[in-house]
């Protein structure tokens, strides 16, 4: 009958288990690019003749306030947009999500840096009475 090993492997976090934010997005002083900016500075403009919000909004379906709004960045990319944006300019979908991903969590990072850092077993604190 086989033994089992009386040692147990324990598994701990590190960088390769659980990878941390990425170096080159937390030494960013500016913020990467919007995916909506990049849409309209890359794909919608530039085409001769230009495309026009509301022409771009009503090939994809949605409301022309809707991408006014992701175009000035004041609005997310959700997946189902990502994949209207690729229908359109043949970009992957997977691109834009990282992009807005990317985005979210420079500027989360940044926010990150404003709250105080518990130590690790410190407990999480709780709502005063």
């Amino acid at each position: 009958m086989p033994t089992k090993s009386a040692s147990k492997t324990r598994r701990t976090t590190n960088r390769e288990t659980f990878p941390m934010p990425e170096d080159w997005l937390a030494q960013m002083r500016q913020p990467p690019p919007h995916p909506g900016v990049v849409f309209r500075e890359q794909f919608r403009e530039p085409q001769d003749p230009k495309i026009s919000t509301r022409a771009a909004a009503a090939r994809m379906g949605i409301s022309n306030n809707r991408l006014n709004e992701i175009e000035l960045g004041k609005r997310s990319v959700t997946p189902e947009t990502a994949i209207l944006f690729e229908a359109m300019t043949g970009f992957g979908a997977t691109a834009w999500c990282k992009m807005q991903m990317h985005h979210d969590l420079w500027h989360a990072m940044q926010a990150a840096k404003k709250i105080k850092r518990l130590l690790p077993g410190e407990p999480f604190p709780t709502a005063a009475a």
